[in-house]
């Protein structure tokens, strides 16, 4: 059972996250879901600019009040403790406990402004111990963005970024497994025709076939600005599975016209 008196809230700031998480302006546009968030006040920041945030956290099973009481409970007693063991941290973007305790409470406070409403709407959610247990969607799912998919390409293991024919390709042992248009606005992924069926059957938003005989070779094109976060992370993983499956490729040992 999740206890409150055992719990020692602490809340950080908008300002922080972007630091924290390497939160990219791309980033900030997608839905988001902070999983053991607590009483930060980026969720209640972001929302007023538009930004699509979910929120879950043992703590949100109880009020406004019960989550106030054991702020007020801890906060000295926190305070106290970093004073003692100031000289563990690097003090640079904050430079005082002083100042670390004025954020603190300023984000805490902003968040138990917004906690009420917030909890009424379903932006804050009771998820018991792990956030892995939320049923939570946005939707038909994140739509992905250029920086998006050139950041899930370069995560896959050995993946670099070439370039031919004036247009950005993804390669893995120099095998080309992905590339963007030159426009940046869709990506191309190789896949194998049963592979690109099975993804075309259960995304048709987000894949459709490569013109001509690309396309029937299992070539897939990819409407970034209507594709599904998710389903463009399985399509690359498979295609970056063909290539490494294929090993690298050969040299040519032509020679060239004259």
């Amino acid at each position: 059972m999740f206890i409150l008196s055992t719990v020692v809230p602490s809340g950080r700031s908008f300002d922080e996250y972007p630091r924290m998480f390497a939160l990219g302006a791309d980033d900030l546009r997608l839905s988001i879901l902070g999983c053991g968030d607590g009483p930060a006040s980026f969720h209640a920041e972001a929302t007023p600019l538009g930004r699509r945030v979910t929120s879950c956290d043992p703590i949100y099973q109880f009020t406004a009040s019960q989550i106030r009481t054991r702020l007020d409970d801890t906060y000295t007693q926190v305070l106290e403790q970093t004073r003692k063991n100031a000289d563990d941290f690097v003090w640079t973007t904050t430079r005082s406990v002083d100042e670390l305790a004025a954020v603190r409470m300023a984000a805490m406070t902003t968040f138990l402004h917004d906690y009420q409403a917030g909890k009424a709407s379903g932006r804050y959610v009771h998820a018991d111990d792990r956030c892995e247990d939320l049923a939570w969607s946005s939707g038909e799912g994140d739509t992905m963005t250029t920086a998006g998919f050139r950041r899930m390409v370069l995560a896959l293991e050995a993946a670099t970024e070439g370039a031919h024919m004036g247009h950005a390709d993804f390669r893995v042992q120099n095998r080309i497994f992905a590339s963007l248009d030159a426009e940046e606005v869709f990506g191309t992924i190789a896949l194998t025709p049963e592979q690109q069926a099975d993804l075309l059957a259960a995304h048709p938003q987000t894949f459709e076939p490569a013109a001509g005989t690309w396309g029937l070779s299992g070539y897939t094109r990819v409407r970034l600005a209507a594709a599904d976060e998710d389903a463009v992370g399985e399509a690359l993983t498979l295609a970056w599975r063909n290539a490494v499956r294929k090993g690298p490729t050969k040299l040519s040992t032509r020679k060239p016209r004259a």
